[in-house]
Formats: structure tokens, sequence, C-alpha cells
């Protein structure tokens, strides 16, 4: 028994020290390296800049992982809680982790977690350690999770996608390698018509995660998440009946997450548009889904986005 110890801690510690810089290894797991980040996000953009090092947020398999990971960042964070990667985005009322691994492993909260329309994303309370739900728009500090190996390709930063870059026009916001803007109050030809003039397109969704940005990006007060013309024109199409769907700026159309039914009315609701928020009933359409409408209707909020 002594000798696996003292062979677990050599393990432990050659793999601890080819984390690079500013990351930790895991207790239970050494081959993977935690980073923890003390710039504030949203969980979609600390989603982001996790992959951009890399990771991903962070999954927690087990309890070792959990009280190891609560205790860095009570040491380290000066709020009350940090992001983790769970989140039941893809599945209302089921979580799982953003990177795909089983959630095989849980600690919520007593109540928790709360089902509720917004409240998607997974969050520690750095205090009892203990998950709690929360609204995925609410800017914390956050643990991402990357291997050993994977982790040393890019070297770590602190710059998020939030930062302007200088091919971004001002009145543009960046997002993981491309700029976008938001107009209001116009149709879907009109819209896409407004986009060019920018020498851009009405925004097409490529992931989740951007699906999601869009949604806040676009997001307003006092919206009623239930009404469709309450939402935002994007750049999707059909011109077969529903049989395909085409972004206007001619990118692949490689995923999509409509919502429960959708699309209907073949011939003739022929254009994409994106939930902006939560809708508890009828459908339960989620922030970031896609629904189709008539192309004439005016809608309050239309997305352009072109590269960088």
């Amino acid at each position: 028994m002594l000798l696996s110890f003292i062979l677990f801690c050599c393990f432990y510690f050659n793999v601890a020290a080819s984390c690079p810089k500013g990351y930790i290894a895991s207790f239970s797991n050494p081959p993977k390296c935690f980073h923890l980040e003390l710039q504030r996000q949203n969980w979609i953009v600390a989603s982001e800049t996790c992959k951009g090092i890399g990771g991903s947020l962070t999954a927690i398999h087990d309890m070792y992982d959990n009280v190891f990971i609560n205790g860095e960042a009570a040491n380290l964070f000066t709020d009350g809680d940090f992001w983790i990667g769970a989140n039941n985005l893809i599945t209302p009322g089921t979580w799982s982790w953003i990177d795909g691994t089983p959630f095989d492993f849980k600690d919520w909260d007593k109540g928790e977690p709360q089902n509720i329309t917004e409240y998607n994303c997974g969050a520690v309370r750095t205090q009892s350690g203990l998950w709690f739900s929360d609204n995925c728009y609410n800017n914390k500090s956050f643990v991402c999770l990357a291997d050993t190996f994977s982790s040393t390709k890019l070297p770590l930063t602190t710059t998020t996608s939030t930062t302007i870059p200088k091919n971004c026009p001002l009145t543009w916001t960046p997002y993981s390698g491309s700029c976008y803007k938001v107009y209001e109050n116009l149709n879907w030809l009109d819209g896409e018509d407004r986009c060019r003039i920018d020498f851009a397109h009405l925004a097409s969704v490529h992931s989740l995660e951007e699906a999601l940005f869009i949604g806040q990006l676009a997001y307003y007060k006092n919206i009623n998440p239930c009404d469709w013309t309450k939402q935002a024109w994007f750049g999707l199409f059909t011109e077969d009946n529903n049989v395909h769907w085409n972004w206007t700026d001619g990118t692949p159309f490689n995923y999509a997450k409509w919502v429960p039914t959708q699309p209907d009315y073949p011939g003739d609701q022929n254009c994409g548009y994106i939930q902006l928020s939560n809708c508890p009933t009828g459908f339960a359409q989620q922030t970031g889904e896609f629904d189709n409408a008539y192309c004439s209707q005016v809608l309050p909020k239309i997305v352009c986005k072109k590269p960088l």
C-alpha cells in the first residue's frame, strides 16, 4: 500500500510539473490540467475562452477533483461562485458536460438544480463547494480543463474573445474570428441588404456556443420570450420547401438546433430566426434555438456577421 502511494505521488508530481505555468494538475486524473481564470465572463464566453487554450469549461467526475477545484478556487477567486462546464442547454432538464464526457458525478446544493427559465448553466459556491444552476449570462470567474499535451499548444493568455481586435470595426462585436452587429426593425430581405452594405451577411451559426452568443448579443429588455415576432433574424433560408436549409454567407449548414416541431409551413415560411430567450410554455423554446417565419415579417432585431 505504501509503495502504491509513493508511486502515485511520483506520477502525480511528474505530470503536475508538465502542466504549463498557470495550470494545476488534476488530483484524480493527473494527465488533465486545470486553469482557474480570474477574469469574469458569462458562461458562453467562458466556454469559448477555454476552447482558445485547448480545453473546455471543466467537467468534474469525482469528489476528489470537486474538493480539489473548490479549494484552489477559494484561495484565488474573490467572488462567491464560479462557472463549471455543467449545463442543460442541449436537452432542457437534462444536465451534461460541455466536453461531452459522462455526467457521472454531481454535487448539487439542496433544491438544485433549478430547472427553470434561464437557469441553464452550472456554477459552484466557493464557501460550500456545492453546485447550483444560474443564468448563463451572469459574469463569473471560471475553471478550464485541458489535457496536459493540448494545454501546451497555446500559451496561457488572459485575453478573451470579447477583446476588440484591430480589424473589427468599433461598432461591431468580435467573437471567435468574426464580427457581429445588431440592427433593428427589418424584414429578412431588408436585413440581408443592410448587412451587405457593411460587407457582411445575416449571421450564420455553427455551434451551440455561437448560437448562445448571438442570443446574448441581440437580447433586449422586456422581451416576450414566447412571442416569435420579438426574436431576431439570422441568415437561414430554404428554397425547396424546408428540405434543405442554407446560410446567406455560403458557409456549410453544419449545425442546427430547431425549436421542437420546427421548421413548419413548407413553401411559406422560408426564412429563419433565432430565439433570444427561453419560453417555458408551449414548445418550450430555448435561447439560441432556430425557427422559421415569413420572410416579409419585420422583427425587432437582425444580426449581421462578417469575418475578421
